[in-house]
């Protein structure tokens, strides 16, 4: 903990690297990959809707890719057997899938129709082109999952 105490020169220290003093505490049991928190669970499998809650009891939430290079980043961590829920569905509105975390539209998978309900998205392997990529299954399936938290929060502080 920094103390600034009467007479300390906060803009010197500052400058001086006293930032650098600040030690970033990943909240058990994320793990950082890339710039976010993420927890990789490969045993026990839940359907969509259970997946859910284990994140959030674990403060987190189902994983929120934002673009392709989020997918490349987790992608040495999943193994080619499994399956992976994400936080997309179209429980809302059959042929537009939603992020539940931010509550938009989802960047992953609005390209493809589909007209089928109860569909949530998941990261599975594709050994046609050897990547990993998103799809949709039926909400009820069993599958792994990962959960992302958005812990621990950067601030900012400005002195002048």
């Amino acid at each position: 903990m920094i103390n600034l105490m009467e007479g300390t020169n906060t803009r010197a220290l500052i400058e001086g690297g006293i930032s650098n003093n600040f030690e970033e505490k990943i909240p058990e049991p994320f793990e950082k990959v890339g710039e976010k928190y993420y927890y990789f669970e490969n045993k026990e499998t839940q359907n969509w809707f259970g997946a859910v809650e284990k994140c959030r009891q674990i403060d987190g939430h189902l994983i929120n890719l934002q673009n392709e290079n989020e997918l490349v980043n987790v992608a040495p961590k999943l193994s080619s057997s499994q399956e992976y829920w994400t936080d997309i569905n179209n429980l809302h509105k059959r042929n537009i899938f939603f992020s539940l975390t931010t509550g938009r539209e989802a960047n992953m998978l609005n390209n493809r129709s589909d007209n089928k309900v109860n569909r949530c998205g998941l990261i599975q392997y594709d050994p046609s082109n050897s990547n990993f990529n998103v799809t949709k299954r039926n909400c009820f399936q069993k599958k792994n999952f990962i959960c992302e938290t958005t812990q621990p929060t950067t601030i900012s502080i400005l002195l002048w």
